[in-house]
């Protein structure tokens, strides 16, 4: 995959002048593109950025699977979308609220779960359940 990113850029003029320099080669290498080393490399460098699927044991029961991890990672990506689409906009920070169980407007001390991070730019867009 980083090697079908890296065609035709200015990344690629670099690696194979990288790999030139340090006469890296062989019959496996093809010049100008990453081979498993740097894959491996990366991992171990940046692994805690990324999620892969590969070699992971895909949860059967809801326990498994709902955690606050991946439950926070879903809104994440929801309200991301919903920012970017111009239906909600994002909260500074000073001006963060906080929800009762009903969804009223209430303090700190008295909220029901976390603090909203965006609200929507207008009401028809409120999500239902």
């Amino acid at each position: 995959m980083m090697n079908n990113l890296t065609e035709g850029t200015e990344f690629r003029r670099k690696i194979e002048e990288f790999q030139r320099v340090r006469k890296l080669g062989s019959k496996a290498l093809v010049v100008g593109e990453v081979g498993r080393g740097w894959w491996r490399g990366f991992l171990r460098r940046d692994g805690h950025r990324i999620a892969t699927k590969r070699g992971e044991r895909f949860a059967t029961e809801r326990s498994e699977w709902t955690t606050l991890a991946n439950i926070d990672q879903m809104y994440d990506i929801i309200y991301n979308e919903m920012v970017e689409a111009k239906i909600a906009k994002r909260l500074e920070e000073s001006d963060k609220v906080y929800n009762d169980i009903y969804g009223n407007l209430v303090t700190k001390e008295n909220r029901f779960g976390k603090n909203r991070h965006s609200t929507y730019s207008s009401r028809k867009f409120h999500l239902c359940r």
